[in-house]
C-alpha cells in the first residue's frame, strides 16, 4: 500500500509539471509506459557536446535508419515513420528545431529536447499520420535525435542540407514515395528553405519560425558575424535557384514577437521571394510560449491542411491568429532605429 501511495504521488507531480511546462514544438503524447532504460533520451548534453558516432552495423540494427555516404563522409540518419492514417505516395515530413546551443562556455539542451525518446517519436508519428491521412516521417538532423554527426558545428552548413537531401532520396526509394510535404521549425525551417532550392519533388513547404536569412537573423539579435555564421548556408542568398513548379506551395509562419528568430529576418526572405515573382504565403500566428517562437505544431497542422488541398484563403482564416506587424516599423525596430 505504501508503494502504491508513493506511485500516485509521483504521477500526480508529473501531471502538475506537465501543466506548467511551456509549450514546445512537439505535440503532447500519452504518458511514457516504457522504462527509461529501455527507451533512453535521444538527446543529451554529452551527444550535443561531443557529437554522435554510429558504425554501419549499429545503424543497420536500428528499426528505421539510413546509412548514407555524403561528400565522402558516412552518416547514420534516424527517422520515425507511420502509415497509421493510410498509405499513399506523398509523405508529410517534419524537420525539427535545433536541440540546443552554447551560452558562453556552457552547452545547453533546448526546452524539452532531453525528454524525447524513440518511443515518443514513434507515437508522434502515428498521431500525425492519422491527422494527415497518409505516411508521416520525422527525421533527425545531423547530430540530433540519434543521427550521427556534430549538431553544434555542422548545423546550417551545406553539408547538413546535403545529408537531408540524401536522406529524402533514400526514403523515396525505400518506401516508394514520389513527393514530400515538408514542415521545418526554426533551424528545421532553414533546412526546408534550402531544400526548396534543390528539389523538384516538393508540394507544401512550411517554414515555421524559420532561420531563413542567417546573417540578418544574427544581425537583428545583435550577434557578431562569426566564422561559423559566415560559413553557414544562407537560404536568402540562393532564392534564384527556386523554380516555380506545379503544386509547389511555400508558406512562412511567423510570430511578430519572436525573440529567438526575429520576424524581420523571416519577412526579408518572403519579400525576396516575391521580388522573384514567386508565390509565397506569409501567415502571422501567436506562438504562445514565453519567446513567441514555438510554432512547430501549428506548422504541422497547417501543412496537413495544405497537403489535403486547403487554399490560401482557408489557411489564413484558420491559422492567422495574430495581426501582421507594420513591416516598415518592424524593420526600423530590428535595426535599432526609433
Amino acid at each position: 500500500m505504501l508503494a502504491l501511495a508513493l506511485l500516485v504521488l509521483v504521477l500526480s507531480g508529473a501531471a502538475a509539471n506537465a501543466q506548467t511546462r511551456p509549450p514546445t514544438s512537439v505535440i503532447p503524447v500519452a504518458p511514457q509506459t516504457v522504462l527509461r532504460t529501455q527507451d533512453p533520451p535521444l538527446n543529451t548534453i554529452d551527444t550535443l557536446s561531443h557529437g554522435v558516432v554510429l558504425s554501419e552495423p549499429r545503424c543497420h540494427a536500428l528499426p528505421t535508419a539510413l546509412w548514407l555516404n555524403v561528400e565522402g563522409a558516412e552518416f547514420c540518419v534516424r527517422y520515425w515513420m507511420s502509415t497509421a492514417g493510410g498509405t499513399k505516395d506523398e509523405a508529410l515530413v517534419y524537420i525539427h528545431a535545433d536541440i540546443g546551443g552554447r551560452d558562453g562556455g556552457r552547452v545547453f539542451l533546448a526546452d524539452d529536447t532531453g525528454l524525447n525518446t524513440s518511443g515518443r517519436q514513434q507515437r508522434n508519428a502515428e498521431h500525425w499520420s492519422r491527422l494527415y491521412g497518409g505516411p508521416f516521417i520525422s527525421i533527425g538532423r545531423v547530430g540530433a535525435y540519434g543521427s550521427s554527426g556534430d549538431h553544434l558545428r555542422q548545423r546550417r552548413m551545406l553539408l547538413e542540407v546535403r545529408v537531408m537531401m540524401a536522406a529524402l532520396d533514400a526514403l523515396k526509394q525505400r518506401h516508394g514515395l514520389k513527393r514530400f510535404h515538408l514542415v521545418g521549425q526554426s533551424g528545421g525551417g532553414h533546412t526546408v528553405a534550402a531544400l526548396l532550392q534543390m528539389r523538384s519533388d516538393l508540394g507544401c513547404a512550411v517554414m515555421s519560425s524559420g532561420i531563413l536569412s542567417v546573417r540578418t537573423n544574427a544581425f537583428d539579435l545583435g550577434w557578431p558575424i562569426t566564422a561559423k555564421i559566415a560559413e553557414s548556408y544562407d537560404p536568402i542568398n540562393f532564392i534564384d535557384a527556386i523554380a516555380s513548379r506545379p503544386g509547389q506551395r511555400m508558406i512562412v509562419l511567423s510570430d511578430a514577437d519572436d525573440s529567438q528568430v526575429p520576424y524581420h529576418s523571416q519577412q526579408e526572405f518572403v519579400e525576396r521571394v516575391r521580388a522573384n515573382r514567386l508565390p509565397i504565403l506569409h501567415i502571422a500566428a501567436a506562438a504562445g510560449d514565453a519567446q513567441s517562437h514555438e510554432l512547430g505544431s501549428e506548422g504541422l497542422r497547417l501543412a496537413t491542411d495544405c497537403a489535403n488541398g486547403a487554399d490560401d484563403a482557408a489557411l489564413i482564416a484558420r491559422y492567422q491568429t495574430k495581426a501582421p506587424p507594420n513591416v516598415a516599423a518592424s524593420k526600423e525596430q530590428a535595426h535599432g532605429r526609433p
